[in-house]
């Protein structure tokens, strides 16, 4: 029989997806709401027992660290090249940062190096940001290695070669055979466990 396991969060959320613009509560002495306009939200939270186990294969701490990952948010370097071929550009910094096992909600434009879009969240209104457990290999592999070390609120560029993407099958009529995928991505929120 399972046994639920009841741990705590800590949940980040950057503007976008907590008060936005107009901030909220009662308004302080200064005529600020309790919480600005333009925050990023931190909240401390014990998820209700779940009914069924959760079915993850998720890639370990220790192979992540032997990864030899950048940490990209105290690095002065905008670009990093990674030994597999993914290339990193931090476009904008936040914090803290993701590791591996954290859930992450990620807004996200793919592009051909032609320029040629082939898919973004943006244009999927109805589902909102995309939602994943990093290194788990729900994503590819590009996107497991790229995301670690994001931090909330940050944008960063991901030149993900064929290898860590579709290779030699590609992806349906939109993403050719050994395609080098480019991503702009942006972590607007994120959960560890």
């Amino acid at each position: 029989m399972f046994a639920p396991r009841i741990a705590k969060w800590s949940i980040y959320l950057g503007m976008g997806l907590a008060f936005g613009g107009i901030g909220w509560g009662a308004k302080q002495s200064m005529g600020q709401p309790a919480t600005p306009p333009s925050t990023q939200t931190t909240a401390a939270t014990q998820p209700m027992a779940a009914t069924q186990p959760a079915i993850v294969a998720p890639m370990t701490q220790a192979s992540a660290e032997a990864m030899s990952l950048p940490d990209l948010a105290t690095t002065q370097q905008a670009e990093t090249m990674l030994p597999d071929g993914l290339k990193m550009v931090r476009l904008q910094a936040g914090s803290p940062q993701v590791r591996v096992g954290d859930v992450v909600w990620v807004h996200y434009t793919g592009t051909l190096e032609n320029g040629t879009k082939f898919d973004s969240s943006h244009d999927h209104a109805d589902r909102g940001p995309l939602q994943f457990q990093v290194g788990a290999k729900k994503v590819i592999t590009g996107w497991d290695e790229g995301i670690v070390g994001m931090t909330v609120g940050e944008k960063r560029r991901l030149v993900i070669p064929p290898a860590l993407a579709y290779g030699a099958e590609g992806r349906g009529d939109a993403i050719p055979k050994n395609a080098t995928l480019i991503f702009e991505v942006e972590l607007v929120g994120m959960a560890r466990p």
